[in-house]
């Protein structure tokens, strides 16, 4: 009996050591000498616990203006090339004359209206422009004359910057080279508009035009260049608080 307990003891002994010895084995088992076509790879990626951030800061500014009207843009007008006798559509708004100006190159005509009347309404005001005499070389020609379609007034969300249904535009000026005179472009009623900024552009081809007098032929050259300036006057209504 004593031997049969001795036997069965040695049995299990044995049988616990072959089921279990091979996983043992295979745990502590050198990573470096499986074959590498069995391999599986684990990577650790600590990537994501090294976050970083970069900072930078920009300036935002804005003047507020109240009781004042001003005006804030004036386009330049460039009408290309031309014959003498001729009326030019207008070709872009670059700067390609020889005065300097405070023209703008997007043919933004632009006034900002922060003015109240004793009603509460924007009080009105009138925007004139006088075309000075062309010159070449310094020489001054005479007889040129350049006329404004009329464009639509806009307020800053886009809309026409009437206070009613009915929309405003600019005038239709006429204004002649070097003859002094102060022609309408914008002649706003008190009430008709609405506060804030007036803006309009004269960027398409039939927005404003230029008459080449005959007196301008180049028959000395093949071509001459000549240049103006518009000047625009602003004049506030004077009924305001």
């Amino acid at each position: 009996m004593i031997l049969s307990k001795v036997i069965n003891s040695i049995i299990i002994s044995l049988s616990a050591f072959f089921l279990y010895s091979p996983v043992a084995q295979a745990a502590t088992t050198d990573a470096s000498s499986l074959d590498n076509s069995n391999n599986v790879a684990i990577t650790t990626d600590n990537s994501a616990n090294n976050d970083t951030s970069d900072t930078k800061t920009s300036n935002v500014s804005v003047k507020v203006i109240t009781g004042l009207l001003t005006l804030d843009a004036v386009p330049n007008f460039n009408f290309g090339n031309g014959a003498s006798g001729t009326t030019l559509n207008l070709k872009d708004n670059s700067d390609d004359g020889d005065i300097i100006v405070d023209g703008n190159s997007q043919g933004i005509l632009q006034v900002t209206e922060s003015r109240k009347n004793a009603d509460g309404q924007t009080p009105g005001f009138n925007l004139s422009a006088r075309l000075n005499s062309f010159t070449s070389n310094g020489q001054k020609i005479n007889g040129f004359s350049m006329t404004l379609n009329p464009e639509e007034l806009y307020d800053a969300d886009g809309d026409n910057v009437s206070t009613t249904s009915n929309k405003i535009t600019t005038n239709k000026a006429r204004l002649t080279a070097g003859s002094n005179q102060e022609t309408n472009v914008m002649n706003l009623a008190a009430g008709s508009y609405k506060a804030g900024t007036i803006t309009t552009s004269f960027t398409t081809s039939d927005s404003a035009s230029l008459y080449v007098p005959k007196n301008a032929d180049t028959s000395s050259k093949p071509a001459k260049k000549y240049s103006s300036s518009i000047v625009w006057t602003l004049t506030p209504t004077p009924s305001v608080n």
